[in-house]
């Protein structure tokens, strides 16, 4: 079987290839590998994720305590400014990072007649998305194509949403009998009822202008942290 690039070139449509790295004679039988410029020396890395964590807690005074606790994700090889779904040939370029760092503070004061009540706020960076114009401009049959944006195919996950903020109450008291016991406990979630919004709507369209839905957040509770909530419980041991 002989391969013919000008046939293959008129007939077919432009697809998404995969290629691995050093084998620079092989891909030559097919293709002229000049089109894909700086390939023998380019880099290739799969994601990987780095994850570090550190927590304090201190006794300010007798019955109060504070503790934080800082987690800091390090993504590397997961956002490019290029890769495999652009729609020409190229080769794909060195991965850039995405960092994403989430906080929990905590303070705690136990009263007497053993209630016990706090504060907890966490923070956390915003989320990453990605951008796509909504239909098939490469001609591949997915719609998973990313716009162009100031001349240039836009990276993936090169949009931001908002940080994460919420802050919590609790309140618990426990009443003892010689044998039995009751304990009584009340949370508030989301005080500030801040709209913490995990999904967004990555669909900019293929105009010059993106949708005004663009960015907003994608409809279905999965998407969005819950609003201002308080919790009861009623804890009753024997």
């Amino acid at each position: 079987m002989v391969y013919d690039a000008s046939a293959a070139q008129s007939t077919l449509p432009a697809r998404n290839i995969t290629i691995r790295p050093g084998m620079t004679s092989y891909y030559a039988q097919f293709f002229d590998i000049t089109k894909l410029p700086g390939y023998a020396s380019a880099t290739f890395e799969n994601p990987r994720s780095q994850v570090g964590s550190v927590g304090v807690e201190w006794q300010i005074r007798p019955r109060t305590f504070v503790s934080v606790d800082y987690v800091k994700q390090h993504w590397t090889g997961l956002d490019r400014t290029v890769d495999l779904n652009a729609p020409t040939l190229f080769v794909r370029t060195a991965a850039g990072q995405v960092r994403t760092a989430a906080a929990a503070i905590t303070l705690t004061y136990r009263f007497p007649l053993d209630i016990t009540a706090g504060v907890v706020s966490q923070l956390a960076s915003a989320r990453p998305f990605n951008a796509l114009t909504g239909v098939d401009n490469n001609g591949d049959g997915v719609n998973n194509d990313r716009p162009v944006i100031n001349g240039q195919v836009v990276g993936r996950y090169a949009f931001r949403g908002t940080p994460i903020y919420d802050t919590a109450v609790f309140a618990e008291g426990r009443v003892k009998a010689p044998r039995d016991s009751l304990t009584l406990r009340m949370e508030g979630f989301n005080l500030f009822n801040s709209a913490n919004v995990l999904g967004r709507n990555g669909t900019c369209g293929n105009a010059d202008a993106p949708l005004s839905t663009f960015g907003q957040a994608s409809p279905g509770l999965a998407n969005i942290d819950p609003g201002r909530m308080l919790q009861f419980l009623v804890r009753f041991g024997f």
